[in-house]
């Protein structure tokens, strides 16, 4: 598989896994001095993200879905970094549901010494930012 498709792959994988529910599998995705910003807050390491990201999936995330599309990948060795637009989508109480979040990924990547991509850091910014 070349690099951009295990970015594309890591990227949906990453959305899978969280709304799945798998929370002890997703922070893997993240190299563990890794950064997560959103809404002006930084997150700085992997278990600093995991508790910021569990916390919110536990308070109001579950079963909601992120729809991720297609991403801007820029490949520099054995660094990257991606663009990523998404939609995250839940359930409500009367049965329909709600667009809870919309706006952009501005992901970078570095590639471990086993050949793995794991995102360094994560910027969502929200449209209504």
């Amino acid at each position: 598989m070349s690099d951009v498709d295990q970015l594309r792959n890591l990227i949906a994988t990453h959305a899978h896994l969280r709304d799945d529910g798998q929370l002890d599998e997703w922070p893997k995705n993240f190299l563990p001095d890794a950064r997560f910003t959103a809404k002006g807050v930084d997150r700085n390491g992997r278990d600093a993200i995991k508790e910021h990201l569990n916390n919110l999936y536990l308070s109001g995330g579950k079963g909601g879905r992120h729809f991720v599309g297609a991403s801007v990948i820029d490949l520099a060795g054995d660094s990257a970094s991606a663009v990523t637009d998404f939609v995250f989508v839940s359930a409500v109480a009367s049965g329909g549901y709600e667009v809870r979040a919309l706006g952009r990924y501005h992901d970078q990547f570095k590639k471990t010494d086993e050949g793995a991509w794991r995102f360094s850091s994560r910027h969502v910014a929200l449209v209504s930012d």
